[in-house]
């Protein structure tokens, strides 16, 4: 369906919504760059252990995940919660020196008591970013002719009937 308006075709419903309305703060800005940059050193540095330190895969593996304790830290360092970040640093200490558990299992261990705010911080971040986008999108899907390849996108991650 589409409307004849002064000579040419229109959308039925035009799409009257400022172009960059978002609802990110600058410290959700802020994390999304320390990700990038944090993302781009582990490629860097796996790069680097595969070819020149003749390391296998497997022991480059966990600097898959470094980049969301990363963002974990700056979560933990930004929030009332910073003295969680000490208390489970002081208890992974104490299973090393004096229950002798495995460094591997501890870092493990770490990797998800640190990196699990981490990763609630980027889901939330991108739900931010994406939020204006897919409610536009809905919004106007069983209205326009032609969908765009986003509309698309979004019909099947929500499960729009066309």
């Amino acid at each position: 369906m589409s409307v004849f308006k002064g000579g040419r075709t229109a959308d039925p419903v035009p799409d009257n919504r400022p172009r960059n309305l978002d609802i990110m703060s600058g410290y959700d800005t802020f994390l999304m760059i320390i990700l990038i940059l944090s993302v781009v050193v582990c490629i860097i540095l796996s790069v680097f252990f595969l070819n020149f330190w003749d390391m296998g895969f497997i022991d480059v593996a966990p600097l898959i995940s470094a980049p969301l304790l990363v963002v974990g830290l700056m979560v933990y360092l930004n929030s009332k919660e910073r003295y969680l970040l000490i208390v489970i640093v002081a208890v992974l200490a104490v299973l090393y020196f004096f229950f002798d558990v495995s460094f591997a299992i501890l870092l493990i261990i770490g990797f998800v008591l640190v990196g699990s705010p981490g990763v609630a911080a980027i889901v939330s971040v991108l739900q931010k970013k994406m939020f204006y986008s897919v409610i536009t999108s809905v919004e106007y899907m069983n209205v326009k002719e032609k969908l765009t390849v986003k509309d698309k996108v979004v019909a099947f991650m929500f499960n729009i009937p066309p």
